[in-house]
């Protein structure tokens, strides 16, 4: 992830946004090297800030701990993360979003 990547994403969001409408919110999953960088953009005419969640670090939990982020988006990034983490990995993460009621949206 770099803030290339960001400038990227931020093109993207504004061009979805014109085909579909504004009602929309942009999640960042990453992995890999961790992101150190200024998390939005913003220019005279505006500001680009997504949720970006660190997959290498498991950002989610600590953000479903000081409630900045709701348990079933916690749960869906774990969901979009499978294929990029070992099974192992996921369990042991599984268990710790389990202390947070998760399991019951997983069920839904």
């Amino acid at each position: 992830m770099s803030r290339k990547d960001l400038y990227r994403f931020a093109g993207s969001h504004f061009y979805i946004a014109e085909k579909y409408g504004t009602k929309l919110k942009d999640i960042i999953l990453y992995s890999g090297k961790p992101y150190k960088g200024k998390k939005e953009i913003e220019t005279q005419s505006g500001k680009y800030k997504p949720d970006m969640i660190d997959l290498t670090s498991r950002d989610e939990i600590k953000l479903v701990h000081q409630k900045l982020m709701s348990k079933k988006l916690a749960a869906a990034t774990m969901i979009m993360s499978n294929k990029m983490i070992s099974k192992n990995l996921l369990s042991k993460y599984w268990e710790k979003l389990q202390m947070y009621d998760v399991f019951e949206i997983a069920v839904e």
